[in-house]
């Protein structure tokens, strides 16, 4: 074997490690809290007492808990049909250079590049210089909004960007506007 392809797995298998610790990362947390909803125990933590499905009933027992799950589910599905029909229109709009569109373009990108405690801070005071009160379906809804676009824009953007102009066109013959 020779030292280029030892180097080559050697490489491979420091990848393979630092993706496993950046997986890790990730996702330890997550599994950890898992784990830990079904411990038996009044005390979150090790070491787990037993298995046990009772916190998940306490929740679903409490009216305000499940009120707010709604809630959540609702403000999710809201923002995802407003994000993702806004997201459509501006795509379409950018399949055809117009004055503005670079500047337009790293505006909607904004909420990616920005921190996202920095974002809910400025929507927090820009509420506030508005004087809009902060509610479920007002700011949040707005704040939802705001990080939600930029990730359906940029998820359809390249699809509809590579979309192949001669459907429209045949489309056309056949009698379809271009609304």
């Amino acid at each position: 074997m020779s030292a280029a392809i030892r180097q080559t797995r050697s490489e491979k298998v420091i990848l393979w490690g630092y993706a496993l610790l950046v997986y890790a990362f990730l996702y330890a947390p997550v599994i950890m809290v898992t784990v830990l909803s079904f411990n038996n125990s009044r005390i979150v933590g090790l070491p787990l007492r037993g298995f046990t499905t009772q916190w998940f009933w306490v929740v679903f027992s409490e009216p305000e808990l499940v009120a707010a799950f709604a809630n959540s589910m609702l403000l999710g599905l809201v923002t995802t049909c407003i994000g993702t029909t806004i997201a459509t229109l501006l795509a379409l709009a950018f399949r055809n250079p117009f004055p503005g569109n670079d500047a337009l373009f790293y505006l909607i990108i904004a909420p990616i590049i920005l921190p996202g405690v920095v974002s809910g801070v400025v929507l927090l005071n820009f509420f506030g210089l508005l004087g809009i009160p902060l509610s479920l379906w007002t700011t949040a809804l707005m704040a939802h909004f705001t990080w939600v676009l930029p990730f359906c824009f940029l998820s359809l953007y390249p699809s509809l960007h590579r979309f192949d102009r001669s459907l429209e066109e045949a489309a056309s013959d056949l009698g379809a506007s271009r609304s």
